[in-house]
């Protein structure tokens, strides 16, 4: 399996040629998310498989998403205000 990382703004053109996008805690603000879920869902009629983890934000819209799994993840009180987050993973059908 080949994997491709990049800290380039992805959204700005159609998704790549591959077969899995993972996308990982992207919806944390609301214009983020529209553009972020109008992307995966063009790159999904394309035939790519989307998964999604989000940890439970506001703007992440559960609906129209098949639900996979759950975890308690650790994170640090000066990030989450807390020591561990409960995380869940979704399928874009």
């Amino acid at each position: 399996m080949e994997s491709i990382f990049t800290d380039a703004d992805l959204l700005e053109a159609p998704a790549p040629d591959v077969d899995l996008i993972l996308a990982g805690d992207v919806c944390y603000e609301q214009p983020m998310s529209a553009r972020v879920l109008a992307w995966l869902r063009e790159a999904r009629g394309r035939g790519i498989e989307v998964r999604i983890g989000d940890p439970h934000r506001t703007y992440f819209p559960r609906e129209g998403l098949e639900f996979l799994a759950e975890y308690t993840v650790p994170t640090t009180r000066e990030l989450e205000d807390q020591t561990v987050k409960q995380t869940s993973v979704w399928r874009l059908p």
